[in-house]
Formats: C-alpha cells, structure tokens, sequence
C-alpha cells in the first residue's frame, strides 16, 4: 500500500489547522511503515511576508534540501523533507515555492508548475491512493488525474467550505475529523463523510514540563470570539485581576482587538505574544485555554492538544467543539444571533457566563483536578498508537477497491 499526499496549501504551515492535522497523518502512516509521499505548494496562511525557508526550519524532524525547478520556461525551488533517518523513496515531503505564495492566487505558469511536479511525482511513485485537501482549480485538476488513473481520491474536510455537490464529481472518499462534520455535510450537501480522527503527535505539542499561569486565547480573530474574548477580558481586568490572560498571535494579528471597541491592550491582566510555531511555548504556560468560537469548527484542533496536557477548555457550542472537549472542559453556549463575522465586543450579560465559567475553574481545585484527568483521557484517544488501526483498515480497504 503506497500512499500520496497532495495540496495546493502548504503543509508545513504550523498557522493552518488543517496543515498541521495532514502532517501528522503523514508522520504517522510514514513511521508505521507505510510509504507516503507528499506534494504541496508553499502557500501561507501565516502573514505574506514570511519566508518559507523560516517556517521549513522550523518544522521539527525533517531536513530539507532545495532543488531547481524548470517547466517549459517556468522556474520555481523545489524543497525536499525528509525525517531524521527516513528513506527518502519512502517518506518525503515536497514544498514547491512558487513566486506567489498567498492561498487562493494562481498565475497560469504557477499551476502548470505544480501540475508537472505532481504528475512526475506521480509516474515515479505509483501510489495506490490520494489523501488531499484544497478545493483551488490546481486541486481539481490533481483530482481528476488521480481519478483517470483509476486511483481512489480521498478528500479531508477540515471546513464547511464545500457547499455544492458537484465539486466532489471527482472524489472518490470524503473524510472528516468528527461525527459533527459528517452530519453536517449529510443534511447540507447531501454527501456522507467518513469520520476518520486526527492525530495529535506529542512532540508537536505534549509539554515535557509546566509552569501553568494564563487563560489562553489563540488566533484573535472574529471568527474565533475576539467579540467574546474582549468583553471577558474586561470583566475580568475589574472583578478579578489577578487572573491573567494570553491572547496568541496566530493567522490573526494582535491589532485587530482594537476593533472589538475595547482597549485590551490597556488592561494590566492581558498580555500577548506573537506567532509561535511551537504551540507548546504557550501551553506550558495556559492553565485554561479559551475556544469562544463563532463559526461551526469541523473538530477543534487547538483544544485537543490543550487538552493533551491536561489543560481544561472553555469552549462554545459551535461545530465540534462539545463532541472534541466531552468532559475535559466546559462548554458554554453562545446566542444565535452572535455571528462569526462579528467584531464589537458583546454585552457582559453575553459574556457573564464564560467569566462565572473561568472563575469556578480556577477557584476550585478539586474540579480542576477532575477536569484536567478528563481532558488527558479524552485527547489520549488521538494518539499515533489509537488512531492508526482504524486509518490503516480503512486505506487497506479503500486501495483493495477499484476507483
């Protein structure tokens, strides 16, 4: 059983979820003894004027060489990841640096470039199977030469962002990360997804030691409650100011809180820190994490590596999130008529319950105790040792069938 990998997004990019949970499917299967390959553009979600040679560095376990790139004129760098003692015939990573490197824009030399790429790849690799995500006319294109090929095109959906029906003419398996997801698509789209878990990889995000001070709040932006977030941190900064908060720089910029109408950056109980691709450098400091979410979230990434370390959650009834945080947390439920788009702090009586929620938490030490063992059960459940049975019975089966 030989496995690709494909995306037109960057798969080292530790400011997208759905980068992070496709890496570590592919570090999992790689271990296991599966041969994986893996093909991506360099495209961010992380501000555009990051190079990608700093977040290549970054990424842990893997050494990367560059190679030219040249396709009828067109030139572009080519980096090679393979981890510490691989063989790279049989786990490799390949990040192609185009010259546009933003989500969404494509010249024509940009995908003729990729297309070649992953068509060489793909004679030289002869995988028995596609796991990819991005839904960019690029994509597409790989899809239905993987579908031609009479090879199966398994397709994970960590967004709702594929709303009609038609755009999976060309995939063989949609998959996403929890039951929430799967029923969704079923009653909006009409399709039923596979539910198949993300892998959470310790040493990505499992803290060797603590020093618990901050509730944490990652990614201010409006989709994930900086509408909530500002108007608890307030509430906090005058009842109860020795309780500190982190606000986390992510795909989000600490200067959009300025737009919410309250100067968070002059309260004295916040403090901020920016872009980190190592989520354990805040981690090892949260005692809570925060997840006041607006938008319908397909699983909840940041939590289950909170909770990992045995760090509560305090998140919204949005998506996933209750189906994620089970007992290692509190869910709190947010009105209807808070939309994701929504920047203006809410009123207190909208935030009143997250602070009672906060406050409790960290006042009472025997639930905090109780929730925090929860929490660990609950993300033990997405380690590399439980997940991988269920994705290797299912790719067995899937590559068993013809596309």
């Amino acid at each position: 059983m030989r496995v690709m990998f494909f995306s037109p997004h960057c798969l080292i990019d530790p400011g997208s979820g759905a980068a992070v949970a496709t890496l570590a499917l592919w570090r999992t299967l790689s271990e296991a003894g599966i041969p994986c390959q893996a093909l991506c553009a360099g495209k961010l979600d992380l501000p555009p004027e990051t190079p990608i040679e700093t977040v290549l560095q970054g990424a842990a376990g893997l050494a990367f060489s560059s190679h030219a790139v040249r396709f009828e004129g067109h030139e572009a760098v080519r980096y090679d990841g393979v981890p510490e003692g691989a063989d790279p015939e049989t786990a490799r990573i390949q990040v192609l640096a185009l010259a546009d490197r933003r989500p969404g824009h494509w010249s024509a030399s940009d995908q003729q470039l990729l297309l070649a790429c992953f068509a060489r790849l793909w004679r030289q690799f002869r995988p028995d199977c596609l796991i990819a995500y991005g839904g960019d006319p690029v994509a597409v294109a790989v899809y239905q030469l993987a579908r031609a090929q009479q090879r199966p095109v398994l397709f994970y959906l960590h967004n709702f962002a594929y709303r009609r029906r038609a755009f999976f003419e060309h995939v063989s398996h949609p998959l996403v990360p929890s039951r929430w997801a799967r029923d969704w698509y079923r009653r909006h789209v009409g399709i039923r997804p596979e539910v198949l878990p993300y892998v959470l990889r310790p040493e990505r995000c499992l803290c060797p030691q603590r020093d618990p001070l901050y509730v944490t709040f990652i990614n201010p932006v409006p989709e994930k409650g900086i509408a909530l977030l500002a108007t608890i941190a307030r509430i906090l900064a005058r009842e109860r100011p020795e309780l500190r908060l982190l606000v986390v720089e992510a795909r989000g910029r600490i200067d959009y809180l300025a737009r919410t109408g309250v100067d968070v950056r002059a309260l004295e109980n916040v403090d901020f820190l920016p872009n980190v691709s190592d989520p354990r450098v805040f981690l090892q400091r949260s005692r809570l994490v925060l997840m006041p979410s607006l938008w319908e979230e397909t699983f909840g990434l940041v939590a289950a590596e909170a909770m990992l370390n045995g760090i509560p959650v305090v998140a919204s009834n949005r998506g996933a999130l209750p189906e994620t945080v089970g007992p290692g947390g509190v869910i709190v439920r947010v009105p209807h008529d808070v939309a994701p788009d929504r920047v203006q702090a809410v009123e207190e009586h909208v935030a009143r319950p997250w602070v009672e929620v906060i406050v409790r938490l960290l006042d009472d030490e025997a639930e905090y105790g109780r929730r925090s063992e929860a929490a660990r059960r609950q993300a033990a459940r997405h380690l590399p040792e439980a997940v991988l049975p269920r994705w290797r019975a299912f790719l067995e089966q899937v590559c068993r069938t013809p596309s």
